[in-house]
């Protein structure tokens, strides 16, 4: 059995500002910091078979900070980055929704209806997600750590709760640094913890 550990990398300046990051980015804020070392507190007795992580720096650093002093490398993995939003990055998603408004409704209402001029769908992101997801199933019989982004992570969960594209926002999106628990036996999922941030206080 493969048990999965998954969080969101830290809080970033670009949450604060509400700005789009996709794969490009901003450093995280020292509550971000804060946040991922409580975080390896929490997680501190837990024996990882390994760590996996988006290569963007927002999520390698959280990972590196959560791995504390294991002597075990991180594990990037290209498929785990966020979604590309294109030449939204970088932009705030106010700005966004007065400029694309019908697009923007599609991207958080009606997933299936989303179809960027630039950058990825949903059904883009899943194709690239789950593989990763069942490659680190097939690979690992222990507790992995895996570090990724909101998107990356609603896809994860979707596909754990045997959801469709469509459902894809029945769940908000989990919070930077909070913990999602998922044990892995051949085709089943068996959720033990969902978002929970305990940890922060």
């Amino acid at each position: 059995m493969t048990k999965l550990y998954l969080t969101r990398h830290g809080q970033t300046q670009w949450n604060i500002e509400a700005r789009f990051q996709g794969q490009m980015g901003s450093p995280l804020t020292e509550k971000g910091i804060k946040d991922a070392e409580n975080l390896r507190e929490r997680l501190k007795e837990v024996e990882f078979e390994a760590i996996y992580s988006s290569p963007q720096p927002r999520a390698y650093d959280t990972a590196n900070i959560i791995k504390g002093d294991r002597k075990i490398n991180i594990v990037t993995d290209d498929r785990l980055k966020e979604m590309n939003f294109g030449d939204w990055e970088g932009i705030k998603g106010d700005e966004i929704k007065k400029k694309h408004f019908k697009m923007f409704d599609n991207l958080w209402n009606s997933p299936m209806d989303y179809k960027p001029n630039s950058g990825e769908s949903y059904e883009d992101v899943y194709n690239r997600v789950v593989p990763a997801i069942e490659d680190i199933k097939k690979q690992h019989d222990g507790k992995v750590l895996i570090v990724a982004h909101g998107i990356v992570l609603a896809i994860i969960m979707m596909y754990v709760e045997g959801r469709t594209i469509d459902n894809l926002w029945k769940e908000q999106v989990l919070p930077n640094t909070s913990l999602t628990i998922v044990e892995a036996e051949n085709d089943k999922f068996d959720i033990k913890m969902y978002g929970d941030t305990s940890h922060f206080s």
